[in-house]
């Protein structure tokens, strides 16, 4: 059985896509307390959590990323997160669109 805990109760959190137009998954990773960066290429800030322009920029590697993909699809953001196991990326296609 795989190992679920890294997306049920990850120690840290990259919002990739963080945007003001869909911030209901940024104001809950923000709630949980978990360390959390956004990563947004326009928002240099997104519900109270700081964006980072790429993965790379972030300043640690987060546990888990999680993908609101509106503005995403065919970027190279989920190349970028290719380090973390699959286990440990949640894709939500369309969010923010």
């Amino acid at each position: 059985m795989p190992d679920v805990r890294a997306l049920i109760l990850p120690r840290s959190v990259a919002v990739v896509g963080a945007s003001p137009r869909n911030p209901a998954a940024v104001e809950t990773v923000v709630r949980s307390g978990v360390p959390a960066w956004g990563v947004s290429p326009t928002h240099a800030e997104v519900a109270g959590l700081r964006c980072y322009t790429t993965i790379a920029d972030l300043p640690e590697q987060p546990e888990t990323a999680a993908f609101l993909a509106g503005d995403l699809v065919g970027s190279a953001a989920p190349a970028e997160a290719a380090p973390q196991p699959r286990s440990r990326r949640w894709w939500r296609p369309r969010a923010g669109s």
